[in-house]
């Protein structure tokens, strides 16, 4: 399905001919789906033109350069991301659970956040539909407090060429696109803690990561249990107050322009984790053009 289509289908519309570009996409929701805030849809550039932030590549139709508003939209398109904090997968039951949430949402990418595997165990890990493929990482001196993971569909995997780890608190998988589109995904467990001790360095390591990251031209998709609401750091941003440590990856995030797409989605994004419920579904559909 092209990406302009699967967008269509999330708000339950038919889809449309083919080639489109931005222009003409943009101008057919205003024309046919008027009640569609075509301001809020972003797009995902392959590009390298000096007019695009260097933070990220993600644009919108008000800051989109003239000059791309007729470049055809590519077919490329990533699928259903979804991030939830399991508290614990060593149980049969709690294992099948993710099997069948992954089935019953048609996920192609979950990040599972505190998986309190021990190293073992998380070899023995399978809660997961057959030809899906999953890589776990722990953290052997405290399993009971860490634990991250990634599981993704057939189509995604094949294009996988490699996955970074620490310690339970962060694994990423790199994946390779034709048109030399290089994306990494990153599922995040960070403690649950305010002791500056222990948050420090793993906030600082992953930080690290993400401009290494950065500086190597990968579209980046962040996600996972932070164990910090982001409502609180907006009003740290535009003030000259110091960020507490508990919120420094997300102050990060937000001052390097990366955009929280659960709330493209939703007016009320759900936590990864609360009482009732634990699962945050991600209907992340990527317009990529050239």
């Amino acid at each position: 399905m092209k990406c302009f289509n699967k967008f269509l289908a999330f708000y339950s519309h038919e889809p449309i001919n083919h080639p489109q570009t931005i222009n003409s996409f943009i101008r057919y929701l205003k024309n046919n789906h008027p009640n569609i805030d075509t301001t809020s849809i972003k797009f995902s550039v392959n590009s390298t033109d000096e007019h695009l932030p260097l933070t990220h590549k993600y644009i919108n139709i008000q800051s989109c350069p003239s000059n791309f508003l007729q470049l055809p939209l590519l077919s490329t398109t990533i699928g259903n991301f979804a991030t939830i904090n399991a508290r614990g997968l060593n149980t049969i039951t709690k294992q099948n659970a993710i099997n069948s949430l992954i089935s019953h949402y048609s996920i192609d990418v979950l990040g599972i956040s505190e998986t309190r595997l021990p190293p073992k165990s998380a070899k023995y890990c399978y809660p997961f539909p057959k030809d899906y493929h999953g890589w776990w990482d722990c953290d052997p001196d405290h399993p009971n407090s860490a634990g991250v993971g990634l599981i993704l569909s057939p189509f995604l995997t094949k294009h996988v060429q490699k996955i970074t780890s620490s310690k339970g608190r962060y694994i990423a998988a790199d994946l390779l696109f034709p048109n030399r589109i290089k994306l990494r995904i990153i599922q995040v467990y960070s403690p649950a803690t305010s002791d500056p001790n222990i948050l420090t360095p793993v906030h600082n390591q992953l930080i690290s990561f993400i401009n290494q990251s950065l500086q190597n031209n990968f579209s980046l998709i962040i996600m996972g249990d932070f164990n910090s609401d982001p409502v609180n750091v907006h009003p740290i941003l535009t003030s000259s107050r110091l960020c507490p440590i508990k919120y420094k990856v997300t102050y990060h995030l937000m001052s390097k322009n990366f955009l929280d797409i659960a709330s493209l989605f939703s007016d009320n994004p759900q936590h990864t984790w609360s009482h009732s419920k634990q699962l945050i579904l991600l209907h992340f559909t990527m317009l990529i053009i050239n």
